[in-house]
């Protein structure tokens, strides 16, 4: 169950993302084969090399743009012993905003995050400053603070 496109979501291990990265332009190419045989071979080299240095297998949750995804990626991986049951269901609880709050969604997602944090908290008065500052930056303002 590796991601596709960004709307796919996964529960992996470093080895997994290692291992997809290496059949990710097979994959794009349309060489399903070729992508099956380059994950194998960099997934088994990868697990090898992780358990020989006594690494254990530590899963994570890397969301894609489908909320639904989200919350089949995180149960599939509960099923398979990846996660907790238990900790899967307080993830997938936090798929969907209770207080209210507004959902980003596509570019907003990544382009209104600094907006969406200082709308929900306030932050000290020398974060605000530092947060204008980059907001400003980004906006292609060159001027120094005068402060």
């Amino acid at each position: 169950m590796l991601p596709r496109n960004e709307a796919a979501s996964v529960v992996w291990c470093a080895e997994m993302a290692v291992a997809h990265g290496a059949c990710l332009p097979l994959l794009e190419a349309g060489d399903l084969v070729g992508a099956r045989m380059a994950f194998k071979e960099t997934y088994t080299a990868e697990l090898l090399k992780a358990r020989s240095n006594g690494v254990p297998a530590k899963f994570w949750a890397s969301y894609g743009t489908d909320k639904a995804g989200r919350v089949k990626a995180l149960s599939a991986a509960a099923e398979r012993n990846r996660i907790g049951r238990d900790i899967a269901n307080v993830l997938i609880s936090h798929q969907q905003p209770t207080d209210g709050s507004r959902t980003l969604e596509g570019p907003q997602a990544i382009a209104g995050v600094l907006e969406h944090i200082i709308d929900k908290a306030t932050p000290p008065p020398k974060a605000r400053a530092l947060l204008s500052d980059l907001r400003r930056k980004l906006a292609g303002d060159k001027r120094e603070d005068a402060a």
